[in-house]
């Protein structure tokens, strides 16, 4: 939103007046995109769980790691830990 300081009153009542409006304005904003902060995190929490589900550490290791040799599997969990840290 653009002000051009020569629209402005020069009137200090009335310019506090716009000043308590234009914040008004701006805790309105803020208030709405806090509720969508939070529906975005919980979208993003939700996906999350859906892909832990999805994906579970054990099962999905297991069926990598069954037909492995032991230093085929060391090295796969080594690079799982080191790219996939975000992993529980």
């Amino acid at each position: 939103m653009k002000i051009d300081a020569h629209s402005l009153p020069d009137d200090p009542e009335q310019l506090k007046r716009m000043l308590l409006e234009l914040q008004q304005i701006v805790a309105k904003k803020d208030k709405k995109l806090a509720e969508k902060d939070a529906q975005v995190h919980e979208l993003l929490q939700a996906y999350n769980a859906k892909l832990a589900k999805e994906y579970a550490k054990k099962s999905e290791r297991c069926r990598v790691l069954e037909s492995a040799s032991m230093k085929q599997k060391t090295f796969l969990m080594n690079m799982i830990k080191r790219y996939w840290p975000h992993r529980p």
